[in-house]
């Protein structure tokens, strides 16, 4: 180990909690889980039932938010996610990071042993999927996963690592499952020159569940890519190689979209490519590293990469979800 690491450790501490002091959309609507299984990744848990999930007849879904680097839990609200809780009876999970496991509040979806099932981040995301299924009597067939940034890429490798468990994903200015497999590997991912033909990209998530080399085509959870076309951190070209990956997961053309529709938005165009049912791109013209809100109808509020851009992006993911 080296001999600065333990200083190291602390600075990283330290600009953590800043950053969680500065960031924090806390919010007392969302509660507090703290006893949901082994918790190996070291996160913490909040969740969000609305009432009409607890008086509803028929089993609510599940939506679980992984928020971007230096953000909190809270970004469950920001994005305008409890408002949809609010108006269509879904539980929400709001997973957080700690400032221990990365100094920026990053989810580590560039370590290999957190994006997979056994030990890391990504089991301790399912363990707490697992346990708002059970206390709340989730429809198993309806939980569905999001995130923006660093939560995006987790939540890709989440649905890559637990097929069983996730019916659909959206990658909010996100990567590949498996394109950064180290720190090392990180910034070439972010700058889209992780150069994979489509079956090495489909490969990387077949690998990551024992079941992923038997699985049907329609047995993958749907994906959804949204990115802006300016983003400065992330390369805009990510959103191709997650589309690749995912179409030829669910054995579809993962170059010519078979939909195309346009939006838009006080920003700009929105396209949105489809290629087949299940995998969908959206493109935000002239838009950098950020969740679009619509503050005006009544979705989310503007918080550190949430931004109104007249497009409620977490209300066309619900929808795409079926929800």
């Amino acid at each position: 180990m080296p001999f600065g690491y333990p200083v190291l450790r602390m600075r990283a501490l330290l600009l953590g909690l800043l950053l969680l002091a500065q960031a924090c959309a806390c919010d007392d609507t969302l509660s507090e889980v703290h006893e949901f299984g082994d918790n190996p990744g070291g996160l913490r848990m909040f969740e969000y039932v609305p009432e009409l999930a607890a008086v509803a007849e028929a089993a609510p879904a599940l939506v679980v938010m992984l928020h971007g680097c230096s953000q909190t839990h809270g970004v469950a609200r920001s994005s305008g996610l409890l408002e949809l809780s609010d108006e269509r009876g879904f539980v929400v999970l709001a997973p957080e990071q700690g400032a221990f496991n990365n100094g920026n509040l990053c989810f580590n979806w560039f370590n290999a042993e957190d994006t997979g099932r056994a030990g890391g981040e990504a089991q301790s995301i399912g363990d707490m999927i697992d346990s708002a299924r059970t206390r709340h009597g989730v429809d198993p067939a309806r939980i569905f996963i999001a995130g923006l940034s660093a939560g995006a890429a987790m939540a890709v490798s989440v649905a890559a690592s637990f097929p069983e468990l996730i019916r659909g994903a959206a990658s909010l200015a996100g990567g590949a499952h498996g394109c950064a497999r180290s720190a090392l590997d990180a910034a070439a991912c972010m700058a889209g020159d992780v150069a994979l033909d489509d079956t090495e990209w489909a490969d990387r998530v077949r690998a990551a569940s024992p079941a992923g080399g038997t699985l049907a085509s329609d047995a993958w959870p749907r994906m959804l890519a949204l990115q802006g076309d300016e983003d400065p951190i992330v390369n805009p070209r990510s959103v191709d190689a997650i589309v690749a990956q995912w179409a030829t997961l669910h054995a579809v053309d993962a170059h010519t979209p078979s939909t195309t529709d346009t939006l838009t938005s006080s920003a700009g165009d929105i396209q949105l490519d489809g290629f087949g049912p299940d995998v969908q791109r959206i493109t935000l013209g002239g838009v950098g590293h950020t969740l679009p809100i619509s503050p005006a109808e009544g979705c989310g509020e503007e918080a550190a990469f949430v931004a109104d851009l007249g497009f409620c992006a977490l209300r066309h993911v619900v929808d795409w979800y079926g929800l």
